[in-house]
């Protein structure tokens, strides 16, 4: 016969293989979400500081720089930046040539009395690209390419050397050098930076790629085409420069002389209409 062996209760092994259920604590996924909750908006809350904190700055910077550049005396600009040294490239006789006859071009529009008093001097930037930049101290570096371009026409050349004795005229390439070493300044005193010297050296260097305003850059031209009008007694091919870039508005960044706003077809407009009202000044003389 089936012999029957004895069987547990149903019951006792349903409780013994049985997993305890134990429910979730929500209490620590609610203080989990609420943690990084906090993290975020603390985070956020520090983004806005700190550009509300560069954007103070840059303000105040920028009336600081105002201030003191317009006080500064031209012998202590000078004296400041007398030592300045610019890197110039290897210059050939045809440089040498062209940038003896530009240098005679800038006496000329010197002995005019508008003019803001330093010792201006011209040095070689090796670019194929035709421009021109203003340095402190009365540093005006002239490229190949722009030696190139308006070799043949004295007029436009007298008006690029009239365009940067304007920015020297109104301080402009020191409040873009100040502006530039202060905000540099103001930048490592936020995220740390060890050497200061690196920073002025820094801002002096990038000087030439810096961007005037729309307003510097008209004042500029306006009396850029002055002194010109003073000294030859007309304007016609002072915005010969503005032409030929007008050709090449698809090549890639000009520097600030040329390089944003205003257009090259207004700057155009507005010395066409300049030049007459100097015709007109001197008429009724």
């Amino acid at each position: 016969p089936w012999k029957c062996w004895p069987t547990a209760p149903r019951s006792s092994i349903a409780s013994d293989a049985m997993i305890p259920y134990k429910p979730k604590d929500m209490g620590e996924a609610s203080e989990s979400s609420a943690a990084q909750g906090t993290s975020a908006r603390e985070f956020f809350k520090l983004v806005i500081f700190v550009a509300c904190l560069a954007a103070g700055l840059y303000f105040a910077v920028g009336f600081a720089v105002d201030a003191v550049v317009l006080r500064l005396p031209a012998d202590t600009e000078t004296k400041l930046f007398s030592s300045m040294d610019f890197v110039e490239p290897a210059a050939g006789a045809r440089d040498k040539k062209r940038i003896a006859e530009l240098d005679a071009i800038l006496q000329k529009l010197l002995a005019r009395k508008q003019t803001h008093p330093l010792n201006y001097r011209l040095f070689l930037i090796d670019d194929p690209r035709p421009n021109a930049v203003a340095a402190p101290g009365g540093g005006i570096g002239v490229t190949r390419g722009l030696l190139k371009a308006l070799s043949d026409d004295e007029i436009a050349q007298a008006f690029v050397l009239g365009h940067e004795l304007g920015h020297f005229k109104h301080r402009d390439h020191l409040r873009g050098l100040g502006r530039a070493v202060g905000l540099q300044i103001c930048y490592a005193l936020i995220f740390g930076q060890a050497d200061a010297g690196s920073i002025v050296g820094t801002g002096a260097f990038e000087l030439a790629g810096k961007n005037y305003s729309r307003s510097q850059e008209m004042k500029a031209d306006a009396f850029g085409l002055m002194l010109v009008y003073q000294t030859y007694g007309q304007t016609k091919g002072a915005d010969r420069l503005f032409r030929l870039l007008e050709k090449q508005r698809g090549m890639p960044g000009w520097a600030y002389m040329f390089s944003t706003h205003p257009a090259h077809e207004k700057r155009i407009l507005a010395l066409k209409k300049y030049a007459k009202e100097l015709e007109k000044q001197s008429e009724q003389k």
